[in-house]
């Protein structure tokens, strides 16, 4: 289950739907074996996220996603280091009722670093939550999350695709 909480102005001019981002956080799930796990999303402001990243992590300002996973690691265990990313639907947590966390999303931070990256809104805004996804399904930052966002974008902008419910990837 998917639940998205917004803040007072935070979907403003917001490039995805309430509806676009359960799709897409549904086939980053899915592309995980997660189908059935539950994550919280808040569309929050700069200034939430400046408080957040404050009171959880010491730092000053806003962040663009901070991830509050729920308990341990999820994601499937690597055998090596080299491996690659799990991505298979036939996870031993698919179809379970797992609770990740909750990501917190600042829409500003959307806004900001899609014009500083030459990104579309609505693109950055899926490779964030998809960032936050992967810390909550237990990746930290290197080149598996790194190749894992990318894939994660993928399932999401195919998905989105193929029902014709995002648009514009």
């Amino acid at each position: 289950m998917i639940v998205i909480t917004t803040r007072t102005g935070a979907m403003t001019g917001f490039p995805l739907s309430r509806h676009d981002i359960r799709i897409a956080l549904h086939s980053m799930l899915s592309c995980l074996g997660l189908s059935g796990a539950h994550v919280e999303v808040i569309l929050t402001d700069d200034g939430e996220s400046a408080q957040l990243n404050r009171e959880f992590l010491g730092c000053y300002g806003p962040t663009n996603i901070l991830s509050f996973p729920a308990a341990g690691p999820v994601a499937a265990p690597r055998q090596e280091p080299d491996s690659p990313p799990a991505c298979r639907k036939d996870s031993s947590h698919a179809e379970d009722d797992t609770d990740l966390g909750v990501l917190a999303l600042s829409t500003g931070a959307v806004h900001r670093e899609s014009f500083l990256y030459g990104q579309p809104p609505h693109r950055h805004a899926l490779r964030l939550l998809a960032h936050g996804l992967l810390h909550l399904a237990g990746y930290d930052h290197g080149p598996q999350m790194d190749d894992m966002t990318e894939t994660l974008m993928q399932c999401a902008t195919g998905k989105a695709a193929a029902d014709t419910v995002v648009t514009g990837f």
